[in-house]
């Protein structure tokens, strides 16, 4: 196996669409593949906040905006406008996290997905892992902004190839992130 590649650009940039076309990739090597990616959840319009969906096609509640968070899910912390479900952040990001083998899709590193205590350490966990390659996307770290520590720690890990997703680039990065984890 190869590297563990991080991608990270701009919100929109077209993150999550490599990490998708890696995926779709991966199954068609016939690869192990698990992990997860996040989606926007939009109504009339206008984001309202985002899903957790697994590789198999799990799908969850990540964060939404205050009107549309419901009772019975587990209200964490606000991350801007967005309250973050940790029942499913934990519940679904975790079990990928701590089953999966192969390559693995790790689609955000985020500040939401980094509230929970469990998931960081299950992050730290998965760098270890000889069995496992991370592919997925972090935040981009801009000027003066204070990171967090796993972020840091990923950023500066030698066994990581951060790739900065541009429009310009963007089009062409699932074959690049291919050929690294695959040690080609």
């Amino acid at each position: 196996m190869g590297k563990h590649v991080l991608l990270t650009g701009s919100p929109g940039v077209g993150k999550t669409t490599v990490i998708k076309q890696v995926i779709q990739k991966l199954k068609e090597n016939n690869e192990e593949v698990s992990g997860f990616f996040t989606e926007e959840v939009r109504h009339a319009g206008d984001r309202i906040g985002f899903d957790i969906v697994t590789v198999s096609g799990q799908r969850g509640v990540l964060s939404r905006t205050k009107e549309y968070f419901q009772p019975e899910w587990t209200a964490g912390p606000m991350i801007s406008k967005y309250q973050v479900n940790m029942l499913d952040l934990e519940q679904i990001t975790l079990k990928e996290l701590e089953h999966g083998k192969g390559f693995l899709a790790v689609d955000e590193i985020g500040k939401m997905e980094l509230t929970s205590r469990k998931f960081s350490d299950k992050i730290a966990d998965c760098v270890l892992r000889p069995d496992v390659r991370i592919f997925g996307t972090i935040p981009i770290q801009k000027a003066g902004q204070k990171s967090h520590p796993v972020l840091d720690k990923l950023r500066s890990n030698n066994q990581f190839e951060v790739i900065l997703v541009t429009k310009a680039n963007r089009n062409s990065l699932a074959d690049q992130v291919l050929s690294l984890l695959l040690d080609r």
